[in-house]
């Protein structure tokens, strides 16, 4: 597990805790590694173009995100809080932390897609920091 220190996102490469995080964050939402084997998370995490991160508040873990690079583009994947820290504004300490690790990987060009079945206040947060439909936010 990465190092935990209060509102701060760090690299974690924990399988079975990013699979924790991605299943409870994800639950109801995300379906696409619910079934996922350690083989399958161990070979994600291990992948030099994706960087998951878990976000910790006075050393709990609360959300986490997934970055995938491609070029100089990067794609916000996952990105979600835990049932218990949403609705507490913490959603705009998480987004902002991907977005500075985005710059940090390189990414010119930052993007996520969203489908019908992710949580209804993310598309809202994405609109409130200058991501628009379509779109992506570059520096």
């Amino acid at each position: 597990m990465g190092r935990r220190n209060g509102g701060q996102a760090f690299s974690s490469t924990a399988v079975d805790f990013a699979s924790f995080l991605w299943g409870t964050v994800g639950n109801g939402f995300w379906e696409d590694r619910q079934d996922w084997t350690s083989n399958q998370w161990r070979e994600q995490l291990g992948d030099i173009l994706v960087g998951f991160y878990a976000a910790y508040c006075g050393g709990e873990p609360v959300g986490c995100f997934e970055l995938r690079r491609d070029d100089n583009s990067i794609r916000i994947e996952g990105f979600g809080l835990l049932p218990e820290y949403r609705g507490n504004g913490l959603g705009q300490s998480l987004l902002t932390a991907a977005l500075e690790k985005s710059f940090a990987m390189g990414g010119k060009r930052i993007w996520t897609q969203y489908p019908v079945t992710t949580h209804p206040a993310a598309e809202p947060l994405f609109y409130s920091i200058g991501f628009k439909s379509n779109s992506s936010l570059s520096p």
